[in-house]
């Protein structure tokens, strides 16, 4: 077990804070959740830890070509914005100012660059009961690759219910932007005959031989997930308790040492909007 000096005394509060990029950390409880087994990962989690898997290889000089991710809310809006088209029995999606998936693609939500990359990473959450996936779009196979460490017929039926968001919805709004277009790559020619046949629905493809949780650790396993490809390794079918133990133990490491090292370097993180996001998505519920 890992103990680190800015948890030492009783108090419940980390001091000084530490800026993560999308969140400025205070909370003791945050680091314990991520460190334990079984401990179930928030939103906030998940979107610290993507937003420091692309930082770190960044920082780290770390390239995969043409890839990057999303925060969690980017899947909840187009999940929510599907349904509104479907229910509003619209031929075409209309898009309109202050639209939030309009902010994604300016660039507002989320720095990913999206007609520049091929590999685009969403983690994703479905819920009844909750439970996390990751997503992942091929851009240039139009396909949405989903990684699961919880399968059987119900969930597979749920989350085929949930990707059609990825499947259906995406590539119209993408058509909305002439996206292929503007890629300028020659795999978009080779691979299709014609842009507008880019458009049609994506193909969904489950990833096959997982490791399957045996805890709370499919938040975690997402992080995995999300990791092995990002540094292009072979996914292990089978991941036991204790290497599940280890890789949340190093997660949670990493995080505080890049916390302190911003503290003792007086490095800023660029903002990313996923807070502000959060709040404004808040107030239109109430």
């Amino acid at each position: 077990m890992f103990f680190f000096s800015c948890f030492a005394g009783r108090s419940g509060v980390v001091n000084p804070p530490l800026d993560l990029g999308c969140d400025l950390l205070s909370k003791k409880s945050f680091f314990h959740t991520l460190n334990y087994v079984g401990g179930e990962l928030s939103t906030n989690h998940i979107d610290i830890i993507f937003y420091y898997l692309r930082k770190k290889r960044q920082l780290l000089n770390i390239t995969k070509s043409n890839f990057s991710t999303t925060d969690t809310i980017f899947s909840q809006v187009l999940h929510a914005e599907y349904h509104s088209f479907l229910t509003s029995g619209l031929a075409e999606i209309k898009v309109c100012a202050g639209n939030t998936i309009l902010e994604y693609y300016l660039g507002k939500g989320c720095r990913y660059g999206k007609t520049l990359v091929d590999d685009l990473l969403f983690p994703v959450i479905v819920l009844d009961p909750n439970h996390w996936i990751l997503a992942r779009v091929n851009f240039e196979e139009c396909k949405v690759y989903v990684y699961n460490s919880m399968r059987d017929e119900t969930m597979d039926a749920t989350v085929a219910s949930y990707m059609k968001c990825f499947s259906d919805y995406l590539p119209k709004y993408l058509k909305k932007f002439d996206f292929y277009s503007m890629r300028n790559s020659q795999a978009s020619f080779a691979l299709c005959s014609s842009f507008d046949s880019r458009y049609n629905p994506f193909t969904v493809v489950n990833v096959a031989d997982l490791p399957i949780q045996s805890n709370s650790d499919c938040g975690a396993f997402v992080c995995l997930f999300a990791e092995y490809f990002i540094d292009s390794k072979p996914i292990p079918p089978t991941f036991s308790g204790h290497k599940m133990e280890l890789y949340r133990n190093w997660l949670t490491q990493d995080l505080v040492k890049y916390g302190r090292w911003k503290i003792e370097k007086g490095y800023s993180s660029n903002a990313e909007g996923t807070v502000k996001l959060r709040r404004e998505l808040r107030k239109k519920k109430t």
